[in-house]
């Protein structure tokens, strides 16, 4: 503990103090830093047994170097209890302070030192060092901030009614707040405690305890007084990275606060404790200092605090905004987070997304390799960063791989920060940052990569990993993070209540085929399983532990291949996506609601695909495909004509046969079944007035994969077709014996051709005489059945002894009752023969 050097660092003059005696005391250096509060000299190993008390006026031949009174010291001092020792220490002292507090007071000029204090022979006067110069030897060489407080009662209040001297009315203080920069990547701070603990001055402080408020009363260091920050000096809250800077630069702010007398005799309004090493803690001038900066309590509000710099006046808002200000001009023009990397460095002028980087200049020197407190680090190392090295590390350790060490500015430069770009481990490498460099142009783009500031590295937060611990926390999170997208058993969405499972139902049939009908869950649930999970050992129940949490967007697709086509001509049913939800207390379901959406799933034959993706929170991608078999049903639905085979409409003639009709079977699904043997077949041709012909002659067979019943050589006659005439048509019926179902086919049956005619005239019964006109004849066409033929049919006609009146000649169409009509247009043109009469010859 250094006492004497603070003496003399008020900027006051002190005058010369008449003492009748000089004070020797010369305890051991042991005792004086055991923190007790008395020394005491009992001629044992605490203090020297040569202490003694000397008249200053008289010379000290034996122990004084020279003839300066500040230096007297007497012969042994004999004292026959060691506890008058202790009272003449603190008589000695206070006679020290009450004099020199006067003289200050008076403006007298400088005083002489009282007492003389040596630890282990050497005089505490003549040490260079200690805490104060140490600390001033270090802060920079830039403007301070420097603040003039005064504190004062208000009128109104209770204590300013209160009886007292003006004194205790109001207090002055003048603050003075020190950059201690970084330099050459190390804090200046941390500079002072090494330096402090090797002088052995019993500092039990690391960067973040260190003092950052001390206080002097008229011109003496009170020990005890040893504050944080006061709350102006803490950053407050500043988003982005710019705030991250203020919140690190003000670590290396420190305010030294000195007391000003403005009149004589008023002790500048601070109260002191007893011993005068600290201020009285419950003084209301202590306690409005101490919160400087905040808002004022209500038993605070009772004082007034001015505020001023440079004379000017200024509000706490104004305060805040100057001292920021000023940090930043401070850190910009001394700190030094690092001067260079041990590579060459690549220059990336502008890069882009500064603010993922943690940088603001415009120019950036990327390294690979650094050198930090004799350690060094490179690219591609594997590191671990313990929680709370940095904002967003709270909870847990992170380990990352180092890839790049950022330098701000060119080098030489001041002020500019220092960044390491990591890459988390559960993050792939394509995902990390990139640095690119086309043609002498370089860029960078940090992705999802980390920017940390160098100075977690001088926390002992950033540490390298062995490869053991790293493959170790591989392992680890593969465990964890997510590997396999999996679809619930039957028996664990009972456990969840899943709708439509029931106890004989599974909620996704994929283990077995199932037939056509089987109704499917109403909901299906998937989760994504982490590493961990081993299927061949899934327990009867729901474990969460199995189940990864991440609330994440999962796409279903579900498709369908039919029976008889290829793999690949899938038939697209329905997709969507949904978010992760909880049921029964479980967290990372899945619930896809197919019943409502997906109607009649499952009744058609084929193979269905349920394809489920998702994109994990590490940037993997999962996947995954279920299969569902679904077979027909056995039981028949109906018959149903393949429409290969068709040439919509069948046309056939009566006395020939429809062409071949294949006929396949379905279930009552639609689906296409085979039929178990040839079935006894009932052809029919029907008409809107019933039944017109009945079909008995025909050939029945089957396929070889018997999934189609061939129909062939069905033979139609009939001589009722000019019931149906002029179109003919009608419908071919195709029925099992049992009518149970028919296949209907539109058809048209067209008479066959010309094989008969007959004649309709009266006038053919008469005899007819040369120039003879017919006036009423009409022939009837038939065919083969006696069927009127098709109206258009052309005849020709071959006329023997007649002559056609018109110019239109032999060949006729038939019309639409299936004659011709040749009224009116016959003439006779022949006459009696040798054997008879003939009047004419009709061909067709």
């Amino acid at each position: 503990m250094h006492v004497c050097d603070e003496m003399h660092n008020t900027g006051k003059t002190i005058t010369p103090i008449e003492f009748q005696k000089v004070e020797n005391i010369s305890p051991r250096k042991k005792i004086l830093i055991s923190n007790t509060l008395e020394w005491i000299s009992d001629g044992g190993e605490e203090c020297d047994s040569d202490a003694s008390i000397s008249d200053p006026e008289e010379p000290d031949s034996e122990n004084s170097s020279d003839n300066s009174e500040l230096d007297a010291s007497g012969g042994p001092m004999e004292m026959e209890q060691s506890a008058e020792i202790s009272v003449v220490i603190y008589q000695s002292e206070e006679a020290i302070m009450e004099e020199g507090e006067a003289n200050i007071h008076q403006n007298l000029g400088s005083s002489c030192c009282g007492v003389i204090l040596q630890v282990d022979g050497v005089d505490l006067a003549e040490i260079e060092g200690g805490e104060v110069a140490t600390t001033n030897l270090h802060s920079c060489n830039g403007p301070e901030f420097v603040l003039q407080l005064r504190f004062s009662i208000n009128q109104n209040s209770a204590a300013s009614r209160s009886p007292g001297s003006r004194a205790s009315q109001e207090a002055n203080a003048r603050l003075k707040c020190v950059y201690f920069p970084i330099v050459e990547g190390k804090e200046s701070i941390d500079r002072i405690l090494e330096k402090l603990e090797a002088e052995e001055c019993g500092l039990a402080e690391n960067f973040h305890s260190f003092s950052r408020v001390s206080i002097r009363r008229l011109g003496r260091l009170l020990p005890d007084a040893r504050w944080g920050r006061l709350p102006f000096m803490e950053p407050r809250q500043r988003k982005g990275d710019r705030g991250q800077v203020l919140k690190r630069c003000c670590l290396r702010v420190k305010c030294f606060v000195d007391f000003v007398v403005i009149v004589a005799e008023t002790d500048a309004g601070f109260n002191p404790t007893p011993s005068k090493t600290d201020l009285a803690h419950h003084h209301p001038y202590t306690t409005a200092l101490k919160n400087f900066g905040n808002k004022p309590l209500e038993k605070e509000k009772d004082i007034n605090v001015e505020i001023r710099r440079a004379g000017k006046p200024l509000t706490l808002s104004q305060l805040e905004k100057e001292y920021q200000d000023w940090v930043f001009q401070m850190h910009d023009g001394y700190d030094e987070e690092m001067e260079c990397g041990e590579d060459q460095p690549v220059l990336v002028v502008s890069p882009c997304n500064k603010n993922g980087l943690g940088i603001s200049s415009d120019v950036v020197r990327v390294h690979r390799v650094i050198r930090r407190k004799g350690t060094s680090w490179k690219s591609g190392q594997k590191v671990k960063i313990l929680k709370g090295a940095y904002i967003g590390c709270h909870k847990n350790n992170l380990y990352a791989t180092l890839e790049y060490i950022l330098l701000e500015g060119f080098q030489g430069d001041v002020g500019g920060e220092a960044r390491l770009i990591c890459r988390p481990l559960e993050l792939p490498d394509e995902n990390g940052c990139l640095l690119t460099v086309n043609a002498g142009d370089a860029s960078l783009d940090i992705r999802g990569s980390l920017s940390l500031p160098i100075s977690v590295i001088d926390t002992g937060k950033f540490q390298a990993v062995q490869s053991t611990e790293w493959d170790y926390q591989l392992e680890k999170r593969r465990q964890k993070a997510p590997s396999i997208i999996d679809i619930l058993s039957a028996q664990h969405c009972r456990q969840l209540d899943i709708d439509g499972v029931s106890l004989l139902q599974s909620a996704l049939p994929v283990d077995s085929p199932v037939f056509a009908g089987h109704v499917p869950p109403e909901e299906i649930v998937a989760v994504v399983r982490p590493g961990s999970f081993i299927s061949s050992s899934v327990s009867k129940s729901l474990d969460q532990k199995y189940i990864v949490k991440d609330d994440l967007e999962m796409l279903v697709e579900v498709k369908c291949i039919a029976e008889g086509k290829d793999l690949q001509d899938k038939d697209h049913i329905y997709s969507g996506r949904i978010r992760s939800s909880s049921r029964k207390g479980f967290y990372g379901l899945y619930v896809f609601s197919l019943g409502c959406k997906v109607p009649g799933l499952f009744q058609r034959a084929g193979i269905y695909t349920f394809s489920f993706s998702i994109m994990c929170t590490d940037s993997s991608y999962k996947e995954c495909e279920k299969r569902v078999i679904v077979k027909p049903c056995s039981k028949v639905g109906k018959w149903q004509l393949l429409s290969a085979d068709q040439t919509a409409p069948y046309s056939v003639m009566v006395g020939s046969c429809f062409p071949p009709l294949s006929i396949a079977c379905y279930d009552t699904y639609s689906n296409r079944i085979p039929f178990t043997c040839i079935p006894e077949v009932r052809i029919n041709i029907n008409v809107n007035e019933g039944m017109l012909v009945h079909v008995d002659k025909m050939k029945v067979g089957l396929s070889s994969d018997k999934l189609t019943m061939k129909i062939k050589d069905v033979l139609i006659k009939s001589s009722e077709l000019d019931k149906i005439r002029p179109h003919y048509e009608a419908t071919l019926v195709i029925c099992p014996q049992d009518d149970m179902f028919s296949v209907t086919v539109p058809c048209q049956v067209a008479p066959g051709l010309l094989h008969y005619v007959r004649a309709r005239s009266p006038e053919l019964k008469n005899h007819l005489l040369p120039g003879d006109v017919i006036e009423e004849l009409v022939l009837e066409i038939f065919d083969a059945y006696g069927n009127h033929v098709k109206e258009g049919l052309e005849i020709l006609l071959n006329v023997d002894g007649f002559s056609f009146q018109d110019q239109i000649g032999l060949m006729r169409k038939v019309d639409d009752q299936g004659c011709v009509n040749l009224s009116g247009l016959l003439k006779v043109m022949g006459g009696y023969g040798k054997n008879g009469m003939h009047f004419c010859s009709i061909t067709f």
